[in-house]
């Protein structure tokens, strides 16, 4: 009888875990520039943040490729557009209007050291996973199977993943990942932690096209396993290939 006990406590504790999906971190941005002792500002969006069960914190990075950020507590969403926080005394600052915020609603979305050794994806509760300390971001790559650099990491970078490409907008997974498939992309989706600076690089597995217009700066073809990388123009919001 104890056996059988412990086997289905087993057995619930691992469906328990099984039951964890990966869960993408969402951002909005802050309208205008706030002052270092600013509690209440606006942002474009509070979708997602509560100030009570859970209570969200806010990891606020300038946009321009700042690593570290600021973290703030979520005290009331005041509109859809307005929130107020508490801040705390590390790393407080002034920042700049369009700023990025990453939206926290668990303990476990933000941490304080950085990743090591092997991992599974679908075992990954936040991506990405974000180090507070020292700003470094990181991806359970389902490629080697291992952490990998990701935003804000200058660490030499590995695939993060294989996509497929998108007929219209196509979602960046990384700074450097594979695609496969030949549609054609009219947009790319920024993922939460993206600096608004730098780009990503693409390792095409098969000649996906894009085409010139939204936040796509350049009409391409990819060419496989020539790696195609795009930067990011702050001055229109484009990205721009490296080759056409």
């Amino acid at each position: 009888m104890k056996n059988q006990t412990i086997t289905l406590i087993a057995l619930a504790l691992m469906l328990a875990f099984g039951a964890n999906a990966q869960t993408a971190l969402t951002s909005t941005t802050i309208t205008n520039a706030i002052t270092v002792n600013q509690q209440t500002f606006a942002v474009a969006s509070t979708t997602g943040m509560t100030a009570t069960n859970p209570q969200t914190k806010l990891y606020v990075i300038d946009k321009g490729g700042q690593a570290r950020g600021e973290i703030m507590l979520v005290t009331a969403v005041n509109s859809s557009t307005s929130v107020t926080v508490a801040r705390g005394a590390a790393f407080r600052a002034a920042h700049v209007a369009g700023s990025i915020a990453i939206i926290a609603n668990a303990a476990q979305a933000l941490q304080s050291y950085d990743p090591v050794g092997s991992c599974t994806s679908t075992n990954t509760l936040y991506d990405p996973w974000i180090n507070t300390n020292n700003g470094y971001m990181w991806q359970c790559s389902t490629v080697t199977g291992a952490w990998v650099p990701s935003w804000n990491n200058p660490l030499p970078k590995s695939p993060s993943t294989l996509l497929h490409s998108s007929a219209g907008a196509q979602t960046i997974s990384g700074p450097l990942f594979h695609m496969d498939g030949t549609n054609a992309i009219t947009s790319w989706t920024l993922p939460a932690g993206f600096p608004l600076s730098g780009g990503f690089c693409v390792i095409p597995d098969a000649a996906y096209t894009t085409v010139a217009g939204n936040n796509v700066g350049s009409t391409t073809t990819a060419v496989a396993t020539q790696i195609q990388c795009w930067t990011y123009s702050s001055a229109d919001g484009k990205f721009y290939a490296s080759y056409k």
